[in-house]
């Protein structure tokens, strides 16, 4: 699961990021399930991270998120 699948500029047209609370949200509606305006991605119970599924790629968000904002 890496963010190299993923531009930067493809995540800024897809989520809106919420830098106060840090949280992903559909800028864009993709499918039923990723609508626009609703939080994206899910948690994953077992391991405690959330994961974000983009263009058939699953990332995790903290990683997504943190790329987003330092693009390294």
């Amino acid at each position: 699961m890496t963010v190299a699948h993923i531009s930067r500029e493809r995540a800024y047209e897809v989520f809106r990021l919420d830098v106060e609370t840090g949280t992903l949200f559909w800028r864009v509606s993709l499918s039923s399930r990723a609508q626009a305006g609703k939080q994206a991605g899910c948690l994953h119970k077992a391991s405690g991270y959330r994961f974000v599924k983009v263009d058939g790629c699953i990332h995790r968000e903290h990683v997504l998120i943190w790329w987003m904002l330092e693009g390294e």
